[in-house]
């Protein structure tokens, strides 16, 4: 009868058969690590740590390593610090925000709950970016005031501590809450006070960019731009 052959896998000493290989000296350790080897989430390396073929023959005294590849799974990510350098203020309002602010200032919303305004807001059915930028003609009309602009503001920097972020630069053109009597400058203000209660509650470092639009004038870009200059010290980066 032929002796079984002593192998060392994870510095575990394993007998296995004449011929074996280094993935049948693993799976005679622990079966589980062998599933993990065969699915590809695993690797063998030799005593030196140089890559082993599972396939390979083993031999007396043979030393087997198994390691395990990293696995990138959506866990994983969602633990992992991050930075987010483009987000838009206005394509970032909860459904249930948007509900609470729709009624002081009377805005009509295409759903009742926040389930199905949240499907609306996917835009899925979006034929062409005309179409699909109709959905922010709803959150822009919700951003009118300093406080709603203030809340949304703070619960992006709530939203993207929970996605553990690390930093958070938001776009927006001021230009766009100021059909209610608000300047540019009062607009940027109040960005500013929700992202530093943002900050000092979550611990998630923001930045504010201002945006043109591509149809705005040149006059009307400048304004934009010379706003960013005077806001500068509320967090304005770009």
């Amino acid at each position: 009868m032929t002796e079984p052959v002593l192998v060392f896998v994870n510095e575990r000493a394993v007998r296995v058969p004449p011929g074996a290989t280094a993935e049948d000296a693993v799976a005679a350790m622990e079966p589980a690590l062998a599933e993990r080897l065969r699915a590809g989430a695993a690797y063998l390396t030799d005593g030196r740590g140089i890559r082993l073929p599972p396939g390979e023959a083993v031999h007396a005294g043979t030393i087997v390593r198994h390691g395990a590849r990293p696995m990138v799974t959506p866990e994983l990510i969602a633990r992992l610090p991050k930075a987010e350098l483009h987000t838009h203020l206005d394509g970032c309002l909860r459904p249930a925000t948007m509900l609470e602010l729709a009624r002081p200032a009377k805005v009509e919303l295409p759903a009742k709950d926040a389930a199905s305004l949240g499907r609306y807001m996917v835009a899925n059915d979006a034929r062409n970016l005309e179409d699909y930028l109709k959905r922010f003609d709803i959150t822009v009309a919700l951003l009118q005031t300093p406080e709603a602009i203030e809340r949304v503001a703070y619960e992006m920097v709530e939203d993207a501590a929970k996605d553990h972020l690390r930093y958070l630069e938001v776009r927006y053109c001021p230009h766009l809450s100021t059909h209610g009597g608000l300047t540019m400058d009062e607009v940027v203000a109040a960005e500013a006070r929700g992202f530093r209660r943002g900050e000092a509650e979550f611990g998630v470092k923001t930045g504010i960019i201002n945006c043109s639009l591509r149809h705005y004038t040149p006059e009307r870009s400048v304004e934009v731009a010379e706003c960013s200059v005077r806001c500068k010290p509320l967090g304005v980066v770009a």
